[in-house]
């Protein structure tokens, strides 16, 4: 092939850049998680985002060493049997069920045309309405019926690696349950009233609640005044302003 090498150079510095581009958005993920979690204790203890930045990139780097030894690829492919193929089909699933039929599609798409001025198009209406919770439930049931334990070429996994595979994918799915009973049981009245508050979107109590605004108006304001050792109020007005707008 005419400049093999060429294409060649082109395919795996495309890898490169896609690898590099999905470990920012996972990273992000992690840290915004952190961040809007545990605001004061990381502004108390580790102050700077970067240093919480710093903390998950050594954390994911650590767990990732197993990986680059002589078996490797057995840990690789158990983590990838049951990440890649039973965790994220079914939080996939729990997510467009939240956010289409709790949340409401037609709630999402006024979302859209507040930002953007229009409603979206009918394509992703339908999407969002019928084609991927259809996608969604065709291929999780398509893989519960040609489920097999884990292998690597003619090599089978022992039991308790298949045991250790189903702890690993549990470790993002369970948090599914658990969010449901915490919202069951911090919720008040009856037990009827408490499932209906729970599959009940809380945007409007949000929206109408200052008091959020102001507690993001002092937290942002001393962590300008730590970072740049002044407090300007010109970002004060314009933080007031975007948070009565939330």
């Amino acid at each position: 092939m005419a400049g093999s090498n060429v294409w060649s150079f082109l395919f795996f510095f495309m890898v490169c850049c896609l690898a590099v581009d999905s470990q920012f958005a996972m990273t992000e993920v992690v840290v915004t998680t952190l961040m809007d979690e545990f605001p004061h204790l990381i502004k108390k203890y580790i102050r700077r985002k970067e240093l919480v930045v710093l903390i998950v990139v050594c954390l994911a780097f650590a767990i990732g060493i197993p990986t680059i030894f002589e078996g490797g690829m057995y840990w690789f492919q158990l983590m990838d049997w049951y990440t890649a193929i039973v965790s994220v089909i079914i939080v996939a699933l729990f997510e467009v069920i939240a956010v289409c039929y709790i949340y409401g599609a037609g709630r999402l798409s006024r979302n859209v045309k507040e930002m953007m001025g229009e409603l979206p198009n009918i394509f992703f209406r339908v999407c969002w309405w019928v084609i991927s919770p259809t996608l969604c439930v065709f291929i999780f049931i398509s893989n519960c019926a040609s489920y097999e334990v884990v292998t690597y070429g003619d090599y089978v996994y022992p039991s308790w690696a298949e045991i250790l595979g189903w702890i690993v994918a549990s470790l993002s799915i369970v948090w599914i349950p658990v969010g449901m009973v915490h919202a069951f049981l911090t919720a008040e009245g009856n037990v009827a009233k408490r499932f209906m508050d729970t599959l009940t979107p809380k945007v409007a109590k949000i929206e109408n609640d200052n008091t959020v605004g102001k507690d993001n108006i002092a937290m942002e304001g001393e962590v300008t005044k730590t970072e740049n050792g002044q407090v300007e109020m010109g970002n004060h007005e314009s933080e007031k302003v975007e948070s009565n707008g939330f």
